[in-house]
């Protein structure tokens, strides 16, 4: 899931730049690596709280991204946002998802999915970068009821019962088709308002409420909006990898509960190496989106060889529309991988 360092920016509440900080088209991040980011503030903007973040594709080498935080001047907790909310998000029209052995957080049984990025639309990811309002994402753990104690999450129960405020709430978290180095994202103006316990005031404001214009080149920012350039996503359907692409002879086995190849196969936005989970004893084939039973000693044939990464087919007993999807690749993975 290596790829080109990513350009990152972020925004004070007003959506004013606070400060930017330029990836590599030749350089890399390396598969499974945390990796620290420091903005200089632009003059003026010493000290100011970002709760804005946009990450932009710094090259044409795709990038899966499992987590963003950022700390702040104040020495305040960080702020985060996991690939796993893209993925709540994720349809045939994007963003796309892969699997991520990175753990974010205390279990260490709990790995993110993460999101993709690309510069030049590779394999069909539609999503040059994304923005997002980091600071509500803060929001959907410790938040608080009126009488002070804490809750279950209320932000989140508000989320689930309507996705709306998560998928479609343009500066709340946005994936951007065209999303150029120097661009912006979406905010809110004026700002989104929270009740105490950090649920939404105002829903619809969420919804209609995002703005695209550059703070720093019109007088009154937000007043002429661009949405539809930005919001514009490309609906296309899911098909199985390009068996000629790096993704597509890539293999990788994990044992852990977090990862379901039978989610990676099905799911109409998954993009990813092929998958073998022992734990639900299953492989995925990224090629033809088929889904094997592995090898056991009751299961001989129609089978995924878990030992040696080879599929064991038996022809008579596959339909003619299955012999057709099988992977031409004939299991000659040239890069395994073990989480």
């Amino acid at each position: 899931m290596s790829g080109n360092i990513p350009n990152i920016a972020v925004y004070a509440e007003d959506g004013t730049q606070i400060g930017r900080a330029y990836g590599s088209n030749k350089k890399t991040w390396a598969a499974g690596t945390t990796n620290t980011v420091q903005i200089n503030p632009d003059p003026g903007q010493q000290g100011k709280q970002a709760t804005y973040v946009s990450v932009q594709t710094g090259g044409n080498d795709a990038l899966c991204i499992s987590a963003v935080t950022v700390a702040w001047p104040d020495n305040d907790t960080p702020k985060g946002w996991l690939g796993d909310m893209g993925y709540e998000c994720a349809t045939a029209a994007g963003p796309f998802f892969a699997l991520s052995v990175t753990q974010t957080g205390d279990d260490p049984e709990y790995q993110s999915r993460c999101v993709w990025i690309d510069g030049d639309a590779t394999n069909g990811i539609p999503s040059q970068g994304f923005g997002m309002h980091i600071v509500d994402f803060s929001r959907t753990d410790g938040a608080f009821t009126t009488d002070g104690g804490n809750t279950t999450n209320p932000v989140a129960d508000q989320w689930n019962d309507n996705m709306d405020l998560l998928c479609k709430a343009p500066a709340r978290m946005n994936f951007y088709k065209n999303f150029e180095r120097d661009d912006f994202p979406m905010v809110y103006q004026p700002p989104l308002q929270y009740n105490v316990d950090g649920t939404d005031k105002d829903p619809s404001k969420v919804l209609n409420g995002a703005c695209d214009d550059d703070p720093e080149l019109v007088v009154s920012p937000c007043k002429t909006s661009r949405k539809s350039k930005r919001i514009a996503q490309v609906t296309q359907p899911r098909r199985g990898l390009n068996p000629s692409t790096t993704l597509a002879s890539n293999l990788v086995h994990s044992s852990s509960r977090a990862h379901s190849a039978e989610d990676l196969c099905r799911h109409p936005a998954s993009l990813g190496p092929s998958f073998v989970s022992h734990y639900e004893g299953k492989f995925c084939d990224m090629a033809t989106r088929i889904v094997w039973p592995l090898c056991s000693g009751t299961i001989s044939s129609g089978c995924f060889d878990s030992d040696s990464n080879t599929l064991i087919v038996d022809h008579k007993g596959l339909s003619s529309t299955h012999t057709d999807l099988l992977n031409p690749i004939g299991g000659n993975y040239t890069h395994v991988v073990y989480w």
